[in-house]
């Protein structure tokens, strides 16, 4: 994984929660993620 995959992921992820788009946020991760 290079450093702009993980950038790309971490901002992904930050504007889903800023966005408050739980279920779409809940997808970045694996299904059996508790």
């Amino acid at each position: 994984m290079t450093y702009q995959e993980i950038q790309a992921f971490v901002f992904r992820e930050a504007r889903l929660l800023d966005d408050r788009q739980w279920d779409e946020w809940l997808t970045c991760y694996h299904p059996k993620c508790e």
